[in-house]
């Protein structure tokens, strides 16, 4: 097994902007991870066109869905701590691998603070609000490499919410710890951050409990519109 080694996974599908936005902040970084995983979901060879480098790999995905996508490169990456930093999003700074690499010896979770952006509004969450409460959005969660009969994959009969089970489950087995340092740029616009009919439908399939809060959402978001998430970040977030 690789000790101290990183996979930084990253999943495609579609827009190439967003692609090469993630990828340039990888290659921005000071220490640059042991492997690049570009995980290409639901797209061929001819849709992208990307410069070969050292230890980066480009895999060309016939998966269903997004977590099986996730899962595909899991099974290649078991002897990696492995992050998962998906097309659109990006690292904050040139250090944020650098400092994931000099806390992997922990062999724990790693679970750094992630920066919601919202046009030109950042949030940014309080360290007591992320010390405190179990907040793990994936772009900011590292799993540690994982041994024989500890392979846990996302749970691909849900379509929403299954990397956050996928999180918990691995925090249950190895434990975690948190640093209040921001590694991680999120950028609101998916299924995730834009409440919706579907999503509503999809978070109910996942629990009941978890589909009346985003019923809640969704409500609060045609009620307030632009203002919506500068009220559900209220309190738990920096405003800049």
């Amino acid at each position: 097994m690789k000790k101290n080694k990183l996979a930084v996974i990253t999943i495609h599908k579609g827009d190439i902007k967003n692609l090469i936005k993630t990828i340039n902040s990888i290659d921005k970084q000071l220490v640059f991870p042991d492997l690049h995983l570009i995980l290409i979901h639901h797209s061929t060879s001819g849709d992208i066109k990307i410069k070969k480098k050292k230890n980066r790999k480009i895999l060309i995905s016939k998966d269903r869905s997004l977590y099986q996508a996730m899962n595909i490169a899991l099974k290649k990456t078991f002897n990696y701590s492995v992050i998962f930093i998906n097309s659109g999003d990006e690292l904050s700074n040139k250090r944020s691998i650098k400092k994931i690499i000099s806390k992997l010896s922990i062999n724990k979770c790693l679970i750094f603070k992630t920066k919601i952006l919202h046009g030109k509004t950042q949030f940014i969450p309080r360290t007591s609000y992320f010390m405190n409460e179990n907040y793990m959005p994936h772009p900011s969660f590292i799993r540690p490499p994982v041994i024989k009969n500890k392979k846990i994959l996302m749970n691909e009969k849900y379509k929403i919410a299954a990397d956050g089970l996928w999180m918990k489950q691995n925090i249950s087995i190895f434990g975690k710890k948190k640093f209040p340092d921001v590694i991680t740029n999120f950028y609101t616009g998916g299924l995730s951050t834009n409440p919706s009919l579907r999503s509503i439908k999809l978070q109910i399939e996942f629990s009941y409990k978890e589909g009346l809060k985003e019923l809640i959402k969704f409500i609060l978001s045609k009620i307030f519109r632009e203002k919506y998430f500068q009220i559900i970040y209220a309190w738990k977030f920096y405003k800049k």
